[in-house]
């Protein structure tokens, strides 16, 4: 692999390059976010203190618009459906009796890097072609890097679009183990779904599509497929079934919080790029704690010292239980929902819930939750 430095430095000449031709506020518009993902790379990610020439520039600087407000706005436009899904959800784990503490105290096996790239390989070789050549390209082209990321992250991704590249970024924190493998995949997720835009011509609908309550749908099918890749080849099985029950519990809490926050009518934007809440009216938290004692889990809400992240419980709990529903129409034909996936991830920016018609996803059969039910059980 190239030197750190030395990739930054091409990088950046060719950054450079484009920022200098961005000569009109159009050209400048179009090029605006992928400069500052790389100002950000460099100075969250590799310890760059040196400013680059680009964040001096106030007619660039002012052309970065937030898309918090987009976001909730989407969710408010179908408040009723999420509300109506989370309450189902929580009366699922509710009837199945759950049990959410089964794995505590269990230990992952640790495992070599080289293990973990031949999962990873085998996986993607049996699921999708062009997503094996996909990684590759990534592993050849040194575009998969392990470094300091936020607390609790995993992995990030970083769209490059001008230079048609997308940037992956794992946790070097992150204990080699099926989790780090099963993290590789998911933030694969995300380069697919930018590839796909990008070779159909639609790369600008990249922030568009972080508006969008669906943005992590197409890295948790990935994710979830590969989980249950390892279970259904009986590879670390154990690991798979304990990491399997964490993705269960995850999508129980992340529907807890979006049942909580949709109670809330008041919502504050922060200067981060995630909405963050807090929650201090009696009567939510009354409601919270009556959920704990109903479901016997007292854990997440107790954790988040009444501070929710408002655009992760939405986007990741849609994305949890939409990978449910995928994985089924995956396994039954996957030449069929490859092709329905793609156009799906084209279209759910514009079309939102419909635009997953064609894999058998509604919005009545997300409030039904038969999948969601059977899953539970078997995996009890």
């Amino acid at each position: 692999m190239k030197d750190v430095k030395e990739i930054i430095r091409i990088y950046t000449e060719k950054l450079n390059w484009i920022y200098s031709k961005a000569n009109t506020k159009s050209k400048k518009k179009k090029i605006v976010y992928d400069l500052f993902s790389f100002s950000e790379i460099c100075h969250e990610h590799f310890n760059i203190n040196e400013d680059f020439i680009w964040e001096n520039d106030n007619e660039l600087i002012s052309l970065i618009v937030n898309p918090d407000m987009y976001f909730i706005d989407n969710i408010l436009n179908s408040k009723i459906m999420f509300n109506n899904i989370s309450n189902s959800v929580i009366t699922i784990f509710k009837d199945s009796k759950f049990p959410f503490y089964k794995n505590q105290g269990k230990v992952l096996n640790s495992l070599t890097p080289e293990k973990i790239s031949e999962i990873v390989f085998d996986f993607i070789s049996e699921y999708d072609n062009n997503l094996l050549k996909l990684y590759e390209d990534k592993l050849y082209n040194n575009e998969i890097f392990i470094g300091n990321l936020f607390e609790n992250t995993g992995g990030l991704t970083y769209q490059l679009n001008t230079l048609n590249k997308t940037w992956i970024f794992m946790n070097s924190e992150l204990d080699y183990s099926i989790l780090f493998a099963s993290t590789i995949v998911h933030e694969l997720g995300h380069a697919y779904e930018d590839d796909i835009l990008n070779k159909t011509g639609l790369s600008c609908h990249g922030l568009k599509t972080s508006c969008s309550p669906y943005y992590e749908v197409p890295s948790n099918f990935l994710e979830y497929a590969f989980l249950n890749y390892l279970k259904e080849n009986k590879i670390y099985n154990s690991d798979a079934d304990i990491i399997l029950s964490n993705y269960y519990i995850d999508l129980f809490e992340y529907m807890y919080a979006i049942n909580i926050l949709l109670k809330i009518y008041e919502i504050n934007i922060t200067t981060n790029d995630y909405v963050e809440m807090e929650i201090k009216k009696e009567e939510i938290i009354n409601y919270a704690n009556e959920l704990n004692g109903q479901l016997n889990y007292y854990s997440y809400f107790s954790d988040l010292n009444n501070i929710v992240n408002y655009k992760n419980a939405f986007i990741y709990g849609i994305g949890h239980l939409m990978s449910l529903y995928l994985y089924e129409v995956y396994k039954e034909n996957p030449k069929y929902f490859k092709k329905e996936f793609k156009n799906a991830l084209i279209n759910y920016y514009t079309e939102g819930i419909n635009a997953f018609k064609g894999l058998n996803i509604t919005e009545e059969k997300l409030i039904n939750n038969k999948v969601l039910s059977k899953v539970l059980k078997e995996n009890r």
